[in-house]
């Protein structure tokens, strides 16, 4: 099993990217929500340009909507990074153990890992990206992007009008099947094409390291041979001296 220490240490390195990386990215994926729903010819949009829709989002709904969605799109990011990283770890570390590890078979448990650790994330956080979504839509009251009937002023607000009208929890997974089949090939390529650099980065920087280390020690081993040999040759040139000394003496 992998050990506890670090399936903690990698639900929540998950977790704080996961939180960081939303509260930076909010205003763009609120954005593209708000341009994927745009209905009508072109000319006819509310959002046009990029800078010209944040100004539009300031101007009617005042600078806060650019994080609209926030506080359930982190918990969705946070939730979805840990278990996503969680599981990840928990079954590579198990595929590993007893296997042959071929090329090919790395990839494929790192692909499967992946492919499993996004379907089990998306599943368990998919409710967080509905509110996500609705939250985002939405503008404010009498005004904005969306409104309509079904506006929420909280997420408990959220939460209970979905319930009552749309059918109980079933309400909260529309458009699960969609997701998790797109999730499988993203996440699981995502994982092992990560590994793969990694590795190769890693094979790579050790192979550089060795022949640096092997170049260093070749050197150090020239540079005491010559200093031997100069010394063999002083002590020559010193006895040699020292007879000929008694030579000329005699």
């Amino acid at each position: 099993m992998i050990e506890k220490g670090r399936l903690k240490h990698d639900m929540a390195a998950g977790a704080f990217a996961g939180a960081l990386a939303r509260l930076i990215t909010s205003p763009l994926d609120l954005l593209k929500i708000r341009y994927q729903i745009q209905i009508g010819k072109s000319n006819q949009h509310k959002y046009i340009g990029v800078l010209q829709s944040f100004r539009t989002i300031i101007h009617e709904e005042g600078i806060r909507a650019l994080w609209k969605g926030n506080l359930s799109a982190t918990y969705l990011w946070v939730s979805y990074a840990m278990v996503q990283f969680g599981v990840y770890g928990l079954l590579k570390e198990n595929l590993n153990k007893g296997s042959t590890l071929t090329y090919t078979n790395n990839v494929m448990t790192h692909f499967y890992s992946g492919a499993c650790a996004g379907i089990i994330a998306t599943t368990a956080t998919y409710p967080f990206d509905i509110m996500r979504t609705q939250f985002v839509i939405q503008g404010n009251e009498g005004k904005g992007f969306n409104h309509n009937d079904y506006h929420h002023h909280s997420i408990k607000s959220y939460i209970t009008k979905t319930y009552h009208s749309k059918h109980g929890i079933s309400g909260f997974y529309k458009g699960l099947t969609p997701a998790v089949i797109a999730v499988v090939p993203y996440m699981g390529l995502n994982f092992a094409i990560y590994e793969a650099i990694t590795s190769l980065i890693n094979s790579i920087t050790a192979t550089a390291t060795a022949t640096a280390t092997a170049t260093a020690t070749n050197n150090n081993s020239n540079g005491n041979s010559d200093i031997s040999e100069s010394k063999s040759k002083g002590k020559v040139a010193n006895i040699t001296g020292f007879w000929d000394t008694l030579i000329t003496a005699g």
